[in-house]
């Protein structure tokens, strides 16, 4: 599907479910899990290892919220907000990467996070 922003492909392999933008891997999840797939995710975590917990967190770029939905599990108290352009974008985390929406504690943001 195209979207105001990019080119989108949604595809399963079996064992993961991934986003392309632009033909490049930008997100994926784990069908029968919850952790994080990418190493870069997983870099995210350095620092709570840093800083311990964590009050509140913005993430710029939120793609299909791989790692806001992962912190938002590990760290339950962290409040994150979470900036994506691309509102296609969140639809398709709703649908296909397991964003709840109703997490009231992630604040989803669609606008340009440059700004």
């Amino acid at each position: 599907m195209d979207s105001q922003y990019s080119r989108i492909r949604i595809f399963d392999d079996g064992v993961t479910r991934y986003l392309d933008l632009e033909m490049n891997p930008s997100s994926a999840i784990y069908l029968e899990s919850d952790e994080l797939v990418f190493e870069y995710t997983k870099g995210y975590e350095l620092v709570r290892s840093l800083y311990g917990s964590l009050e509140r967190v913005l993430v710029i770029g939120g793609g299909t919220f791989t790692y806001p939905r992962h912190l938002r599990m590990v760290s339950p108290q962290t409040l994150v907000d979470a900036v994506e352009i691309d509102p296609a974008l969140t639809d398709l985390a709703a649908k296909y990467f397991r964003l709840d929406l109703s997490d009231e504690r992630l604040r989803i943001i669609n606008e340009d996070g440059r700004t």
